[in-house]
């Protein structure tokens, strides 16, 4: 793919359209974070109840940092965190700053944040020159065996979203979705365990 193409999945994603884009585990729908007319058009698409907040997809671990309320061993804590797992499979759900989203798609006092090394997905958020909202391409409630995958994505949303990015030319190494730590005072809770084990 060359870079005029993610340029323009980028530039549809900035005229308030929803995407197909890779991860490095599922295929996923996206669309601009602040922009919520967007986001409510990507919960239409999937059928994703609102209650359920998107994720915040960045392009490097430093660029989570603004979009965080951490100070002190809990900013420690993330930056080990990131430093060790970031670009990868991991999803850290933190306190959120005033500067993460604040709409109806996004939770009001956290904000879940993922840095994935998927070359296309890199490609597509360096040209938008922002963080993406990301949430797995697949119905709400409909359970896929394995990873979603671009043919599945493609077939389930195709026709419904406004630009595509293909796959990196690297296969996900991963065989299951994220790891989802939740990180606050207490320490680490493990919401979701994937191929990636914090120890």
């Amino acid at each position: 793919m060359q870079a005029t193409e993610f340029m323009a999945v980028a530039e549809a994603i900035a005229r308030g359209g929803v995407a197909l884009l890779p991860t490095d585990t599922n295929y996923a729908l996206a669309c601009d974070p602040w922009d919520e007319k967007a986001c409510a058009r990507l919960y239409e698409i999937k059928k994703r109840p609102p209650e359920k907040p998107l994720t915040l997809f960045v392009a490097g671990p430093d660029d989570a940092i603004p979009y965080t309320s951490l100070s002190g061993h809990e900013l420690e804590r993330f930056q080990k965190l990131a430093r060790s797992f970031w670009p990868g499979p991991l999803n850290l759900i933190v306190p959120a700053s005033p500067r993460a989203p604040k709409h109806r798609y996004f939770d009001r006092d956290s904000i879940s944040i993922v840095c994935n090394a998927n070359a296309s997905l890199q490609a597509v958020l360096k040209a938008c020159g922002h963080p993406l909202a990301l949430t797995s391409a697949n119905l709400s409630g409909v359970q896929v065996e394995g990873l979603i995958t671009p043919q599945q994505a493609v077939e389930l949303f195709g026709s419904q979203v406004d630009a595509i990015a293909p796959p990196a030319p690297a296969e996900p190494q991963t065989t299951r979705s994220s790891t989802i730590v939740r990180l606050g005072a207490q320490g680490l809770d493990v919401v979701r365990q994937g191929d990636l084990v914090i120890a």
